[in-house]
């Protein structure tokens, strides 16, 4: 079959492989701009611990060529990654309109991948902020996982108390498809995350698409914290979909609305589905906030095509 531009499915399937083989040499380039980030801001904090001790000893250290030139490339390699970003986006976008153009000329739609579904779910509650009941939230989505049909195809995670730099350093160790931040959010495009010495840390909206842009393995993000609207929204350049909070939410909806999407996403439900039943959980026992999660997707993607688990008939997934 063939589709309206004269191109066949074999024409655009090629264009595909062309153009994913692109964003793979960008995302090379990309890595190895931020590992040279990495490099040269180990040089500044160096120089800075240096000059710390220099003026702790009534020195005073004169400015270095070297960290000078470390904070050039550090600068020149953040535009690069940006522009790699960028450039990257647009080609996914091109990607996934070519796929719908495929599969709609008639092309079978591809199974989700029949492997284990590694989910993060990362707790943090500061001294002094008002107490979330997280153990029960934590315990609601563990039993609701063993109910589903596909329990034994999802590993779950969890990191307690987790510290800013925990975020990163979880995501890297457990590969996950789906990660989970529940705790406090603030007005303004900020998370609250526990310092070391246990207060609150403010975590700023460009630190988590930072994390975000730099997680392979993750295709869902969900903030089960107030005011994450705007997380959502941002983070889903770089991940298939998110769920963010439009205002405050409570622990009773907090923990039946992500045990529902979590159950529901067992039964082999598409994002968009699990969304809507997580929904209907809140409403069938009077929970009147059902309207503050909100989903976001990544532009060109549909939710309801997009499947964590795959299930034992294809056919159930168009019900």
């Amino acid at each position: 079959m063939t589709s309206a531009n004269g191109n066949n499915n074999d024409e655009i399937k090629a264009n595909i492989l062309k153009i994913k083989a692109q964003i793979a040499d960008l995302q090379d380039a990309k890595a190895d701009a931020l590992q040279e980030i990495i490099l040269h801001n180990k040089v500044l904090r160096d120089a800075k611990k240096k000059n710390a001790a220099a003026k702790a000893a009534g020195e005073n250290p004169a400015p270095s060529p070297e960290v000078e030139q470390a904070r050039k490339h550090v600068r020149q390699n953040a535009h690069e990654v940006i522009e790699l970003s960028k450039e990257i986006t647009k080609l996914e976008k091109d990607s996934t309109q070519l796929e719908m153009q495929m599969y709609a000329n008639g092309a079978p739609r591809p199974a989700a991948p029949d492997e284990t579904l590694t989910v993060l779910l990362m707790t943090t509650n500061a001294e002094g902020d008002a107490k979330l009941n997280l153990d029960n939230e934590v315990r609601a989505i563990q039993e609701n996982i063993r109910k589903s049909a596909h329990r034994d195809n999802i590993k779950f995670e969890t990191r307690p108390a987790a510290q800013p730099l925990d975020l990163m350093d979880a995501i890297n160790d457990v590969n996950p498809q789906v990660v989970q931040i529940s705790g406090h959010g603030l007005p303004g495009d900020k998370i609250i995350m526990r310092a070391p010495d246990g207060k609150p840390s403010e975590v700023p909206l460009a630190a988590i698409v930072q994390v975000m842009m730099t997680a392979e393995s993750v295709r869902l993000v969900l903030f089960n914290m107030c005011f994450t609207d705007d997380e959502a929204k941002a983070v889903v350049k770089y991940v298939e979909a998110a769920i963010g909070m439009s205002g405050p939410i409570g622990d009773d909806a907090a923990m039946v609305y992500f045990a529902q999407f979590y159950l529901s996403t067992g039964y082999a439900k598409s994002v968009k589905v699990a969304f809507e039943q997580a929904k209907a959980a809140l409403m069938l026992l009077g929970i009147k906030e059902e309207n503050t999660p909100v989903l976001y997707v990544k532009e060109g993607l549909d939710p309801a095509q997009i499947f964590l688990i795959k299930g034992n008939d294809d056919k159930d997934k168009n019900k």
